[in-house]
């Protein structure tokens, strides 16, 4: 009985640390693509190196974002269960 009360502690620290992350890195998303919109619209009116510079940062961010969520499914797809 102890040991099912600790299982269950763990699975529920997890799924709540799991959906915390995801909502982290969805807001994450928004915010970037939201910068980027904000930066573009100047960009299209006065190109500047600096502008283009902060789209390509902030391209580079959602990537890498994308990526490492792109590589939990491929390690989840891998799992043997």
């Amino acid at each position: 009985l102890l040991w099912e009360a600790i299982i269950l502690r763990i699975r529920t620290d997890t799924i709540s640390y799991t959906a915390l992350k995801k909502r982290s890195m969805i807001n994450t998303l928004l915010a970037l693509n939201r910068r980027m919109i904000r930066l573009e619209k100047p960009l299209q009116q006065n190109p500047s190196d600096d502008i283009e510079e902060d789209i390509k940062l902030i391209k580079q961010d959602i990537d890498d974002i994308l990526q490492e969520n792109i590589n939990g499914i491929v390690m989840w797809s891998k799992c043997d269960w």
